[in-house]
């Protein structure tokens, strides 16, 4: 049904070289042995099987009128340079229409070879993980652990993996901030505690600071109660709901 003419360096295609029935470069070609006109093979037998004329001049035609292009139309076809199929999963591959054939049979993202493929997403994947961690670390938090990656994994299951992560870390045993609440659940704050630096008397507890929770101000994170609050800070970082 004719090669798509995006795959073909711009401008390298003459309009001879192009199907009249799909308008796509001439795959396998054929030509008609009156009227000269060139056309994919499976494109006029398509158009045969319902119309028993030539598509340009409007004739009686058969498939027994066809016969093959001449060396000239061959040529031309063949030194046309385009990309392989498989360029969607990764292959950077350039090659003349007469190679790409042979290419694309054992080319290393044809999806029967699926190896280099898993590899090619696996890197998009990894720079997807790296880009959850930069804007954690933005936020000041600390990874500890990998995301874990399979074979099939989407970008959409990321999102996912980095809640699940999110959800493991904070359900670790984790040290009791004593007589401190968490003013978004109304929880015993354990673990990381974030106090408002701006608010006189306003803590979060982990999950609900990354839930976005008065995000509006500036909060600073107290890993454990064992941690003493700056004096920079004044009466407003001393207060505490004791």
């Amino acid at each position: 049904m004719g090669y798509d003419t995006n795959r073909f360096i711009e401008h390298s295609i003459i309009s001879e070289l192009l199907c009249v029935i799909c308008y796509n470069v001439l795959e396998n070609p054929v030509q008609h042995a009156d009227c000269e006109t060139l056309f994919c093979h499976e494109c006029i037998k398509d158009w045969l099987a319902r119309d028993q004329s030539c598509p340009v001049d409007r004739k009686p035609l058969t498939l027994n009128k066809l016969k093959s292009p001449p060396r000239i139309a061959k040529t031309l076809l063949g030194n046309l340079e385009l990309r392989c199929d498989f360029s969607s999963r990764g292959c950077d591959k350039m090659l003349k229409l007469e190679h790409i054939r042979d290419h694309e049979d054992e080319c290393a993202f044809n999806p029967k070879f699926d190896t280099e493929y898993v590899k090619f997403l696996r890197a998009k994947i990894a720079e997807k993980d790296e880009e959850i961690r930069r804007l954690r670390a933005q936020k000041g938090e600390q990874i500890t652990e990998d995301i874990t990656i399979r074979a099939g994994t989407t970008f959409g299951d990321l999102e996912q993996e980095e809640i699940r992560m999110l959800r493991s870390i904070n359900d670790r045993p984790r040290k009791v901030h004593p007589n401190i609440t968490c003013d978004g659940c109304d929880e015993q704050v354990c673990g990381y505690r974030y106090k408002c630096l701006e608010c006189r008397d306003f803590d979060l507890c982990a999950r609900c600071e990354m839930a976005g929770l008065h995000s509006e101000h500036l909060m600073m994170r107290i890993p454990s109660p064992s941690r003493r609050i700056p004096e920079q800070f004044g009466v407003l970082g001393a207060t505490s709901r004791s």
